[in-house]
């Protein structure tokens, strides 16, 4: 028993280390990335509201999660109860749950106003068409007709330059499949994830039933007051997906609590996440095969949710993480057998409704969840990723990832955006309107808002311009190297970047994710390598090349390395090493060559060479 307790802390601390890093101080970290994330994009628009949730949110996501954002739809309202409402500029819909099942809704018009700037009117709709009549003749706004109305313009949801992937339904979601071209998500470089966008609509208040978690009594301390508290201040929507069990499922709507639900995985201990990451992976890789679309990682959040509430978690420790395991797995296993498993926020709502009709089916399943209870041990081990845990088996904790890299999804959005958002941004952020990320956090977010305005500024100077003060940009890499933040461009940067560095940026100009990375010492000594030399100062300007040179080197693995050795290239073919800065260039494209999705620069500054050197009359063709 000893020797298990020993193991199960192992496997805790393996958790926490680099590659897999489920811990309470990883899911602090992607609070805050999505925090920023969506408050820019609020400090952007000035009207629309969008919340990220899922796996990638929460910080337990693997190479197969996928990436949930929910609009909430401007300009319209859900209440309650009709008869306190107050005149609002909005539209306006009662709620009727009186012919639904726990945690769906019906939607009666109370009130459209006349507005030429909601979102429907914006897409060419008229919200009055998405009504329609119920068998009882009650008019009711169409969950279906909305949805509709949600795969017809999914650019509202993803407005970029390029052709729209295909949105297709999933539940209250329209679903588009895309590679991740920088591994931000999946964590691998070309890895096709799923993106669900939907669109919530806003609750006035929390629904009656929901009122019960706010004021129940709990035995133990989790969550506790000051988190209970918090969270029922948060806003409840409604997602336009229906009762599938029900006559006018298409005419109902559920009930999402996606804020609080993250807010509690946000709160959760170390034990607590890597129990439900855990519970996660069993069901993904143990069970659901055995009968598909009975068991998700929904259920699994929610057995954690309760099982939580109902024991002391602040005598969980490492050791006890295998058994814990197991007692989760025995809670969904007596849920599966009594066909019941209480919603956390909306008890009444029976998340395992018409789940496991199949009676064979669910014998499988309970069969294997005892099976698996028997072996926890082997089964974790099995899960984890074999090569990355033997090395893991001797350390006791991983370094953390730099905060840079945690928040660069952050400050890709700030690289892409025009000088006219990022006054916006910096304005609403100035009034300190973020108060849920946390102040290193949100300073890094502030230092880096103040560089890239700084930057855009010096870009509009320099437009008309044809030539570039390199004293100016040494000064500004140097800036990126003090702040610890590396060089992040975008394709609009084109028009004052160094020469090579044009290069980089107009092979992105139609890329999903336009930017480019160099880290800022390569960037540094790049850039005093090439205002040497300009100045004429050729020994200062080959003294700066080593240290570019060797800077590259003790960058590698580094993301986007293979730009550091275009950029390396570029700067040997300037003084006359022609052989290293081919051999610059052809390490560059094995570089990318493995992974095909990165346009590489350094062919044309091969060619170039080559017109070059057969210019000079050095080679023939």
């Amino acid at each position: 028993m000893e020797d298990i307790k020993y193991i199960s802390d192992i496997i805790s601390k393996a958790l926490h280390l680099e590659g897999l890093g489920i811990s309470r101080k990883n899911a602090n970290i992607h609070k805050n990335r999505i925090h920023s994330i969506d408050e820019f994009y609020f400090a952007q628009s000035e009207i629309l509201r969008q919340y990220h949730g899922g796996s990638s949110a929460e910080g337990t996501s693997t190479i197969e999660s996928d990436l949930d954002k929910m609009m909430v739809v401007p300009g319209v309202i859900v209440c309650s109860d009709i008869d306190t409402i107050q005149k609002m500029n909005c539209h306006i819909f009662g709620m009727n749950s009186n012919n639904c099942r726990p945690g769906f809704t019906t939607l009666t018009p109370v009130h459209i106003e006349n507005s030429d700037n909601d979102l429907f009117q914006m897409y060419q709709k008229d919200i009055r068409d998405l009504p329609e009549k119920d068998e009882r003749g009650n008019l009711l706004f169409s969950s279906e007709k909305f949805h509709q109305f949600l795969l017809d313009i999914p650019a509202n949801i993803l407005p970029d330059k390029r052709a729209l992937p295909t949105h297709y339904r999933h539940g209250p979601a329209a679903t588009c499949v895309e590679a991740d071209s920088h591994g931000y998500i999946a964590g691998k470089s070309g890895t096709e994830i799923e993106i669900d966008f939907s669109h919530g609509l806003l609750m006035e208040e929390w629904p009656e039933e929901a009122k019960e978690w706010i004021t129940r009594q709990r035995n133990y301390c989790w969550p506790g007051k000051d988190l209970v508290e918090k969270i029922s201040n948060f806003d409840c929507h409604l997602v336009p997906v229906g009762d599938k069990s029900s006559n006018h499922q298409h005419l109902e709507w559920r009930i999402s609590f996606l804020l609080c639900e993250l807010e509690l995985v946000w709160s959760f201990s170390d034990i607590q996440i890597q129990l439900y990451f855990l519970l996660k992976r069993i069901v993904k890789l143990e069970i659901e095969s055995l009968y598909p679309d009975q068991l998700s990682s929904y259920h699994m959040k929610t057995a954690v949710y309760w099982y939580s509430e109902t024991d002391d978690i602040t005598q969980w420790t490492g050791y006890d993480l295998l058994e814990l395991v197991k007692r989760c797995l025995m809670f969904v296993s007596c849920c599966i057998e009594k066909g019941e498993l209480q919603h956390y926020f909306h008890r009444k709502r029976n998340l395992l409704f018409e789940k496991f009709i199949d009676a064979k089916g669910k014998l499988v399943v309970l069969n294997k969840i005892k099976q698996l209870t028997k072996n926890v041990l082997p089964i974790v081990i099995k899960l984890l990723n074999q090569p990355y845990l033997e090395g893991a088996w001797t350390k006791s904790s991983g370094d953390p990832e730099s905060l840079f890299k945690q928040v660069f999804s952050v400050f890709i959005s700030m690289v892409e955006s025009e000088i006219e958002t990022l006054c916006r941004q910096w304005k609403y952020f100035e009034a300190e309107k973020a108060s849920d990320i946390d102040k290193d956090f949100f300073c890094f977010l502030i230092q880096f808002l103040a560089l890239r305005l700084g930057i855009s500024f010096q870009k509009e100077s320099l437009k008309d311009k044809n030539s570039i003060h390199f004293e100016m940009l040494r000064k500004d890499s140097e800036v990126f190297v003090l702040k610890g933040f590396d060089v992040t461009l975008s394709a609009d940067d084109v028009s004052f970047v160094p020469y090579p560095v044009k290069f980089e940026c107009i092979l992105v100009q139609n890329e999903f994710d336009g930017f480019i990375v160099i880290h800022p010492v390569v960037y540094m000594y790049f850039i005093m390598t090439i205002a040497f030399y300009k100045s004429g100062n050729f020994s200062k300007a080959l003294e700066n090349l080593q240290k570019l040179d060797t800077s590259v080197d003790e960058a590698k693995g580094g993301m986007q390395r293979f730009r550091a050795l275009n950029l390396l290239g570029y700067c040997n073919f300037l003084v006359g090493r022609f052989e290293a800065s081919y051999k610059y260039y052809i390490a560059s494209i094995e570089e990318t060559y493995a992974f095909g999705n990165f346009q590489n620069a350094a062919i044309y500054h091969i060619i170039i060479m080559i017109f070059y050197l057969k210019m000079l009359g050095k080679i023939e063709f």
